[in-house]
């Protein structure tokens, strides 16, 4: 096992999914005809398509935005919008980037290392909190995950109830990795991954299953939190990519090397686009029907096997196919970085990927459609390729 996957008695992962000071509200959410929102992570991979959808939204009026590399408002708020201009081919006007606002903070720190002035002002303004931001490290171990995706969960509460009129809402994304490794099928949005199968997984499984914990506490406590566990994120149709994904590593690195593998080990992992799963996202934040219960958001038209898309690229480039084992003593022999990153994600996640479990309720089936998300928005052989030719081919490095 390795040394950064903890293992603790099971008294140790009951007790961390205490709130801490046990906190509990009376407050009420106010409906409103326009939302004020406070976005965590707007700087990432997922932050950005969300920060875009937003201030596409005619419910949206402003989006603060916490950025902990802060510099100046100006300079800020042109990363946002450039970092906006890679998801979308749209044209966005004055208008809508006016929405955003950016703010110097960190989460991890007492009142999300907001100044006093800043946090005033967010207490007054913002009606919903989106905590998109999070240590993905898969290396990890949980106790240095937690510092950013469990003891933030306190400090947001906090923030929920800082005004003494009205309560905030908590979006959570979450991931369906928390039930990485489980042999039984999960069945229902309301499941939580089981305490005594928290040993041994990624760090940062554990602590986004212990926030989950915490977070259904908060629940019964008077809080209204959407619990939105996302699934694998693919590039957007447009085809910008997050290359630290391990999917899109193991396209690289086929590329790079050569030849591809047969990833016969690795089942269906509901690899979707990250536009999909954005617009889906702010779509149940903005429905005041939906701020009852969990959802697992994957999409439920597309099924990803690896192997499909790896003997595409295979067919395109001529690249030989492999037997998993093979291919992976291949190419640990090589030097190039992203090469190097795929072996070691691999030697990470072993053989275990054959165990992960996908749950999603007839609840979240019925609410996809419901809003004509439900058919039609698989990976496409189109997608695969742009995203091939605009992150490897436009690039003299990767």
């Amino acid at each position: 096992m390795s040394k950064n996957r903890e293992s603790h008695p099971i008294e140790y992962w009951v007790n961390e999914t205490k709130l801490p000071n046990n906190l509990s509200t009376t407050l009420k959410f106010q409906e409103k005809e326009n939302y004020t929102f406070l976005l965590t992570g707007s700087t990432g991979f997922l932050g950005g398509f969300n920060l875009k959808d937003l201030i596409l939204n005619e419910k949206c009026q402003r989006v603060y935005c916490v950025v902990r590399s802060y510099q100046s408002f100006d300079q800020c708020k042109q990363i946002l919008k450039d970092s906006i201009h890679k998801t979308t081919t749209l044209h966005l006007n004055d208008q809508q980037f006016d929405k955003i606002y950016p703010i110097k903070g960190d989460i991890t720190q007492f009142q999300l290392g907001l100044s006093s002035s800043d946090y005033e002002m967010i207490s007054n303004q913002v009606d919903i909190i989106i905590s998109v931001a999070a240590q993905v490290n898969f290396s990890s171990p949980y106790k240095k995950s937690k510092i950013t995706n469990v003891d933030c969960i306190q400090r947001l509460l906090e923030l929920a109830v800082s005004n003494k009129t009205s309560l905030k809402r908590i979006v959570q994304i979450s991931t369906m990795g928390v039930f990485f490794n489980d042999r039984e099928i999960i069945e229902n949005d309301n499941d939580l991954a089981l305490l005594e199968k928290l040993n041994g997984k990624p760090g940062y499984f554990q602590s986004k299953a212990i926030a989950e914990y915490r977070y259904k506490e908060a629940s019964k406590n008077g809080f209204e939190i959407l619990l939105i566990r996302s699934p694998i994120l693919f590039c957007s149709e447009n085809g910008y990519g997050n290359n630290s994904d391990l999917f899109q590593l193991t396209i690289k690195t086929c590329l790079n090397e050569g030849k591809t593998g047969d990833c016969n080990f690795i089942p269906n992992c509901n690899t979707v686009p990250v536009d999909w799963f954005s617009r889906v996202m702010i779509k149940m934040i903005i429905d005041k029907n939906v701020w009852i219960e969990p959802f697992n958001a994957y999409n439920p038209s597309d099924s990803t096997y690896f192997r499909d898309y790896l003997q595409m690229i295979g067919n395109e480039f001529s690249l030989p196919e492999f037997p998993m084992d093979e291919w992976l003593e291949f190419i640990k022999n090589s030097n190039h970085p992203t090469t190097q990153l795929t072996v070691s994600t691999f030697r990470y996640f072993g053989y275990a990927l054959k165990k992960f479990n996908a749950p999603m309720s007839t609840k979240t089936k019925n609410y996809l459609k419901s809003i004509n998300e439900y058919d039609g928005h698989k990976i496409t052989k189109t997608i695969l390729f742009k995203y091939i030719y605009a992150s490897f081919f436009s690039k003299s490095k990767l």
